[in-house]
């Protein structure tokens, strides 16, 4: 099986230098959006204080096969996403 590997980036890198073992490019991006949202719970009282977290995932070849983002909205961003969810009737 290809091998895959999830480097993060906040604030500085965190190269994933043992990488895991993984069926295909699809199982390897549900694998990254699994390993975001664990960091982001597991860590989630520190997280927003040091901005945008990146992950990326990389095939033992090295060619890109996701990039997740998560960070914070602001006020303004989170009002008009909210005022768009009254509009469909929530």
């Amino acid at each position: 099986m290809p091998r895959y590997f999830f480097h993060t980036l906040q604030g500085r890198p965190f190269p994933d230098r043992d990488g895991e073992e993984l069926a295909s490019p699809a199982a390897a991006h549900r694998a990254a959006v699994r390993i975001l949202g664990e960091i982001l719970r597991d860590g989630a009282a520190d997280f927003w204080d040091e901005g945008p977290f990146s992950l990326v995932c990389v095939d033992d070849e090295g060619a890109l096969v996701t990039g997740l983002t998560a960070h914070q909205t602001t006020i303004e961003d989170s009002e008009r996403t909210l005022a768009l969810l009254r509009l469909d009737g929530a």
